[in-house]
């Protein structure tokens, strides 16, 4: 095995090629996890396991290597969510199935609030209302809000503790690291 000496940076194993709509491949992978360590070492671990079976010499990523590295990435992030969440709430799976049927990365709480209807056990005990303060809580939906000068982003809880719920909000979007369990498409502007 060959070890990067200590002038290793992350421009030396990737190339320079920019990821759909010139996104850095770092920044991509960032936008997938909760930004904690062990998320990012995953990704780095699935898109290496990738990368090396181009068998090619010098070993860098490429943009391949991360876009295939995304789906085996989003089986690991539900899992983790499993261990997190199911301890609070075991139905957590009909929420993210209702999510899922909305077919794209973000949807509208009345989309939601149907698809949850159809999917709930009579175990589930929370409403659409509370399921999705619970997929809040634990970062696996932001929702919508206003930002200054008239445009709009995403509140999610692990980038923002602070971000309170907001009942009032009507829009949200599934973590993107989430998209391809839940087989999920994002919109084009």
């Amino acid at each position: 095995k060959k070890k990067l000496g200590s002038d290793a940076s992350w421009e030396a194993i990737c190339d320079s090629g920019k990821m759909r709509g010139a996104q850095p491949k770092f920044n991509h992978i960032l936008s997938r996890t909760f930004l904690r360590p062990r998320d990012v070492i995953q990704f780095l671990n699935e898109a290496l396991y990738t990368a090396k079976s181009r068998d090619e010499e010098p070993l860098i990523f490429i943009n391949e290597d991360i876009n295939g590295a995304r789906s085996s990435y989003s089986d690991y992030l539900k899992q983790e969510l499993d261990d997190e969440v199911k301890a609070h709430w075991k139905e957590w799976d009909e929420a993210l199935a209702a999510c899922s049927k909305s077919e794209t990365i973000t949807f509208t709480k009345d989309i939601f609030t149907k698809n949850y209807r159809k999917m709930k056990s009579k175990e589930n005990k929370l409403s659409a209302e509370q399921a999705l303060e619970m997929l809040y809580r634990f970062s696996i939906i932001g929702y919508e809000t206003r930002l200054g000068q008239g445009g709009s982003g995403w509140a999610f809880r692990y980038i923002n503790s602070a971000a309170k719920w907001d009942p009032s909000a009507s829009r949200f979007k599934v973590h993107l690291g989430l998209k391809e369990y839940a087989q999920l498409k994002e919109e084009r502007a």
